[in-house]
């Protein structure tokens, strides 16, 4: 497997995101997610997300990208803010098959967690995960996640689910997980990543 480049996500990164996060979602949500909106033009009305918010990028918000010569490998896109009371809101964290269990999910969360330190300190980092996706659950508990509540809300393209918010104590503890998680499964500190300046 050939290196990977960690990077700031731009818009000439649209569509590369756009067929990963697709493709993702088509390999895990199977069966969660209804058959017509995975089944459909689901390239497409990516597309339109992740052009929208490349676009137009706000301090408020990170976007990073793990490439090589081929191209995108995996990204992930938090929002400074999510719920009130809560921290940095991890939106989207997707690997391609071909490069999981490499440490690339493990470093782009390492990554977060120094910007989360940064523009959120001392409150609780968090992310949605469906509940019947197990491999997702125990990649964030193996990172010192752990489970905070459970709600049904609307899938994209229709239908419901039980969604689960996993969180860290803080962005300090956040760090140290990641950190030693991803030292643990590649044997070497993740690769260091440009973030935005602080505000």
């Amino acid at each position: 497997m050939t290196s990977l480049a960690y990077r700031a996500a731009t818009l000439a990164c649209a569509e590369e995101i756009a067929a990963l996060h697709a493709e993702s979602w088509r390999r895990t949500y199977r069966g969660i997610f209804r058959d017509e909106f995975l089944l459909g033009d689901l390239e497409r009305e990516r597309r339109a997300v992740w052009r929208a918010r490349l676009a137009s990028p706000r301090a408020s918000t990170l976007g990073l990208v793990a490439s090589d010569e081929r191209g995108v490998r995996g990204f992930v896109y938090a929002f400074e803010r999510g719920d009130p009371g809560w921290g940095v809101f991890i939106d989207n964290l997707h690997v391609a098959a071909s490069h999981q269990r490499a440490g690339v999910g493990a470093a782009l969360l390492a990554a977060v967690a120094r910007w989360a330190s940064h523009v959120s300190p001392g409150v609780a980092p968090y992310l949605w995960v469906l509940e019947p996706n197990v491999r997702a659950r125990q990649f964030y508990e193996r990172r010192g996640a752990s489970l905070r509540e459970a709600t049904v809300r609307e899938n994209p393209g229709g239908g419901t689910a039980t969604y689960l918010r996993y969180a860290w104590t803080d962005p300090t503890e956040m760090a140290a997980r990641t950190l030693t998680a991803c030292v643990d499964l590649v044997g070497t500190a993740p690769p260091h990543v440009r973030l935005p300046p602080s505000r």
